[in-house]
């Protein structure tokens, strides 16, 4: 199978804050704010995002299914992407940070639906964003029916769910049946839960052209766990759901439905001190990045 990766080794230019800003560690969950500030310590290099432009233009111009991408048959033409258009746009933005930057790139990649055709963000292999629980979706078939519920997060991160509930088990909603549901904090909407859900997914997974192979990615990892390798930092500190108790453990007033923000917790997979430990830095400029970038582009894994 040809799985064509797009890499950048970028030249980064490293930023002058207080090195505390990515001091992290391991199996800690890490505030949401701060997370995210440690990921956009780095400004963005006028020179940088002129040259990674450029490979990426080249890119778009040899990638062999361009054609089918901007004029894709029945039943995904919807899924059209001008992918050298879209590349174009980034020359004529401003961007806070290399964070920013490269989740616009990767925004644009995810467009294509390709799993085969990705794009790897510098300095975010070691960090998640993770949610204090998993979704679980229960199909009913009689009824034509999907019910969401709330499960445990896989073992080797459970302790965002431990540090989410402390002392308090009113806050532990395993098993508990997903009602309502906003992505990004906001009011509920009348909206179902799973299509909420699969609004989100058909935004943002990018494994398949298949719209419920991409619900199905999202239900069972990508919604509630996202690596920044291959995700961007979600937009708002927590989602807001309305859940109820399974129906074994209702009595009384129980069948009411709550209203809870569930807050999204950075991880980082080793201790940090700075983002430039995580980054692929080439401070010397040893190497020219259109020489990295002929190495490292169109793999073949």
């Amino acid at each position: 199978m040809l799985v064509f990766l797009v890499c950048i080794s970028a030249t980064l230019a490293l930023h002058n804050a207080d090195e505390d800003i990515c001091k992290f560690e391991s199996e800690k969950p890490i505030a949401y704010e701060d997370a995210k500030n440690c990921l956009n310590s780095i400004p963005i290099q006028a020179e940088e995002q002129s040259a990674v432009i450029s490979i990426l233009k080249q890119y778009a111009e040899e990638y062999v299914f361009k054609d089918i991408l901007f004029d894709p048959p029945a039943p995904t033409a919807y899924l059209a992407v001008n992918l050298t258009a879209e590349i174009e746009t980034l020359s004529s933005k401003t961007f806070a940070s290399t964070s920013e930057f490269y989740q616009n790139v990767s925004r644009i990649f995810h467009k294509l639906r390709d799993p085969h055709t990705t794009f790897h963000k510098p300095c975010s292999s070691e960090f998640l964003f993770v949610l204090p629980f998993s979704i679980r979706a229960l199909a009913d078939a009689e009824e034509e029916k999907i019910t969401l519920t709330f499960d445990q997060l896989p073992e080797h991160i459970r302790y965002v769910t431990s540090y989410y509930i402390g002392d308090d088990q009113t806050k532990n909603i395993t098993g508990y049946e997903i009602t309502g549901l906003n992505v990004d904090g906001q009011d509920i909407t009348p909206d179902s839960p799973e299509a909420v859900l699969m609004k989100w997914a058909d935004e943002h997974v990018y494994i398949s052209k298949y719209s419920p192979a991409r619900f199905n990615k999202a239900i069972s990892r990508d919604f509630y766990h996202r690596h920044q390798e291959e995700y961007n930092i979600p937009p708002s500190s927590s989602i807001t759901v309305k859940a109820k108790k399974p129906l074994q453990q209702r009595n009384g007033n129980d069948d009411e439905e709550i209203t809870v923000q569930l807050p999204w917790y950075g991880v980082v997979f080793r201790n940090t001190t700075t983002l430039s430990e995580l980054c692929p830095l080439n401070t010397t400029k040893e190497m020219n990045m259109k020489e990295i970038q002929k190495k490292k582009s169109n793999s073949i894994v």
